[in-house]
Order: structure tokens, then sequence, then C-alpha cells
């Protein structure tokens, strides 16, 4: 199925710009413009100037983000700012995180070339819809720049973790990069050339279908860039570079692999009490109370994420809502009957099994009517989304007109089911921790070259 492939990477050279913490950042999408800012004044060489460039007063057709960015782009090489690896490789990547409740992860992946497949084919299978406003704008940064600086994010399953083991065994020491970035997480880089352990690798992968976990834009994306240069160079074979992406693959049985929760903050409308939804709210689910005993923000964040938990491991849908007033916190509980009667006659099956999906559908939709484009759209100005649970208590404790909606992360079996059933999650259903870095390496791409 996936057809995996090394390939020479451009990389930042530590000489030219010191801690490689000064150069690369997250992908553009969960990058603020206070953060944008913070970056630009990293380093004259931080990626954001390629991947995500501000606007500048006067741009227009000829001089604007992108044409900025090719221009860096190819005086950075110039000035071997940027230099390419001389021999293919796979780049074992990992990354060392510690969670709110003290937890430390290690999670182990790959940077390599992903043939680009159709999504009808069922080799590279999604979870979520994309926008065409989001798809534009990252079609003309690669065609000013014929570069991946963001890696998609995708994921195999491997139940034995052998293509892991493969290329632990065979990693080149010392390490491409060792550092800790501006949150603290540690990222390291090994190459792996070996062609033996390579060609092994090729073969587990090759029986392997792929779950896009983070970069759908992105995906969608080359795959528009690949229609047009299929277009121009019809001379050209399936193995030219532009018939492919660079992709961060972990298995989905890595111990490090962590999906966070996405919680909502919701701002109800007027008039709009307890006693309301609540009378809404019974036809659907069963609603217990559960006074909070914690004095502080943290401990009464950890009291709602453990009784979620607990109600995963009873095999409950459910969600929390926490009112911000006398610190209590609601579960609310999906009646089997409410499954029976609404979902089974009206949604597909690995839908229903989802909670985020009973929250948009039954309580944003049914219980609260939100419009659309506020239940399930990142331009609803009545929806806001925070993975921090504490976060989004504070900040319904502080607005009376708001309500936070608590999440348990949504399982990556779920994931596989929805995408294997060409299905499409909600808005913001997955949040995989953490993000793969931009910029650490970047896949250039060279219409004449064949991978």
């Amino acid at each position: 199925m996936a057809c995996v492939k090394p390939f020479r990477g451009l990389r930042y050279d530590p000489k030219k710009i010191g801690d490689m913490e000064k150069a690369v950042t997250p992908p553009y999408d969960v990058i603020s413009p206070e953060q944008q800012e913070a970056f630009y004044d990293k380093s004259p060489y931080n990626v954001v100037r390629l991947d995500f460039g501000k606007n500048l007063e006067g741009d227009g057709e000829k001089h604007n983000r992108y044409t900025r960015a090719a221009q860096d782009f190819k005086a950075w090489q110039k000035a071997a700012v940027l230099v390419r690896d001389e021999r293919p490789a796979i780049y074992l990547y990992h990354v060392t995180y510690t969670l709110d409740d003290s937890r430390v992860f290690t999670r182990k992946g790959f940077l390599c070339l992903v043939r680009l497949e159709d999504f009808s084919a069922g080799i590279v299978r999604p979870h979520e819809k994309t926008f065409p406003k989001v798809t534009s704008d990252r079609l003309k940064l690669m065609e000013h720049c014929s570069a991946n600086f963001s890696p998609v994010f995708s994921l195999y399953s491997d139940t034995e973790n052998t293509v892991t083991e493969i290329l632990e065994r065979h990693k080149e020491e010392p390490p491409l990069a060792s550092f800790y970035d501006w949150a603290g997480l540690k990222h390291e880089l090994w190459a792996v050339t070996d062609p033996k352990a390579i060609a092994r690798v090729q073969k587990i992968l090759d029986k392997e279908p792929l779950f896009i976990a983070d970069g759908h834009h992105r995906y969608t994306t080359a795959l528009d860039y690949r229609r047009i240069m299929q277009e121009r160079y019809p001379e050209y074979g399936e193995q030219q570079a532009f018939n492919h992406i660079m992709m961060y693959l972990c298995s989905m049985e890595d111990k490090g692999l962590v999906i966070l929760p996405t919680h909502r903050l919701v701002t109800r409308k007027k008039g709009l009490s307890w006693q309301d939804f609540k009378k809404k709210a019974v036809s659907y689910f069963n609603v217990e109370n559960f006074p909070l005993n914690s004095q502080d923000d943290a401990g009464r964040a950890e009291e709602v994420r453990r009784a979620l938990e607990k109600a995963g491991r009873d095999r409950r849908q459910a969600m929390g809502l926490y009112t911000g007033s006398h610190d209590h916190f609601y579960l609310l509980s999906l009646k089997k009957e409410t499954r029976q009667e609404v979902f089974d006659r009206e949604v597909t099956a690995p839908l229903q099994e989802l909670d985020v999906f009973v929250l948009t559908e039954l309580v944003l939709d049914r219980v609260l009517g939100l419009a659309n484009t506020n239940k399930d759209n990142a331009s609803g100005d009545r929806v806001s989304y925070y993975h921090n649970a504490r976060e989004a208590m504070e900040k319904a404790a502080g607005d009376d007109k708001a309500w936070a909606f608590l999440l348990n992360p949504t399982p990556i079996e779920q994931v596989k089911n929805v995408a294997t059933a060409g299905l499409v999650m909600p808005h913001k259903s997955t949040y995989f921790y953490p993000k793969a870095l931009t910029g650490l390496v970047i896949n250039k791409i060279v219409p004449d070259e064949e991978v």
C-alpha cells in the first residue's frame, strides 16, 4: 500500500544559526499572531519567514509573503544556511515531553517521503474535512517555493513496533540534532541511510495504509500541486519528486503517541438558564451533579479528568459540563435508548462512538440550537477550543455567559475506524500532541529529480 522512500533532506547548518530552537516552529495552523511575531524575533533565519510569513502593508501580486518566502528560501540555500544532505535518508525523530499530570513520554517516529495517492484509493486515509481558503494559501506557497517545510503527520499499524526497532538499530551517531524547544520539549534527529534497513522498512509499510493525524490541508494541497506539475511536465513519470510528500510517520502502537482532548467553551444564548438546558438535556442524557472539592484550579481540573476517565473505563459515552457557578461539575452520559432511537436510525456506527460527535450533534445542535458554523467550524464565534481543561474551566468561571464542555481524548482506534469507513469527524476532534516541528527537515522539490 504505502510507498515510502528516503530523501535528501534540506537542513539548517548549526554553525550558521546556533541553537536549532531559534530556527524551527510548530505547524503554521497553531501559530497565533503573537507567536508569529516572537518567531520572527528569534532569528533572521527562522522558518516562520518561509512557512508562515507576515502580510505587509502595500503587498500586491508581485510582492507578498509568498514572493518573500521564495526569495529568502533561495538566499538561505545560497548562503549555505540551509544545506542539502548528500545521501538519501530516512530520518528517525524522537520527541520527549511532559503532560500536565507530570507523566513523561517519548514518541518515536520518522521523516520520509511518501508517494501521493488520491484518497479514493484507500491507501492514505483522512478523518477531517478541509477548507478551500486554507488549501489555496498553501498552494500559493508551494508554487512559489517548491518545498515541503512541514511534514504531514500520519499513522500506521505496527503491533510489534518492528519499523522503529529497525531504524533504532541502524541510526547513525551522533544525532543530526538534539535540542530543547521553547516549551521545554526535547527533539532528537538521526539519519538512517543503510539500504538494507530502508528496504526492510519499505517492505513492511508496503502492506499498510496510512491514516492522516495532522496535516489534512497540507496533503490536499500536495495533491493539487501534483496535478499542476503533471500538466506542466507530461513527459515525467511517477518517480518524480513532485509525486511525493514529506511525512512524519508514527506507529499507532507507539507508547509515546498521545491524543489530547479538545474541550469547548460555549457562549450560550441570552436567557438560557441551567434549568432550561437540563430540561432538554435529560431527553438524551443522564445528568449527574459532582461538587468539586479542591480549592485550586489545578485540583478541580484533575477531579474532572478522573471523573471523565472513569466514565470512559465504564464504556459510557460521556462529557463534562462546568458552568463556573458554585464549583459544580455535571457529567452528561448518553442514555442507551438515545443511541438506539436517534443514532442507530440516523448515524453510521463509527461516528456513533465518538464523544465529540455526541457533543456536536446532540448538545450543540439539538439542545443549544447552534447554527452549523458555530458548532462545527473554526469561523463560528460562539465556540472556542481548549486542550487544557483547567484553562477552559477558568474561562467559564470568569464569564457568566460561557459554559465549558469537557471531553475525554478520542481513542486512536476510533480515529482508525472513522477513516477506514471513509467518514469525516467533527471539527477539532483530535489533537495529536506534540506537533512535528516545521523546519527540522525540509523537502526540496526539484521537478526533474526522481526519488
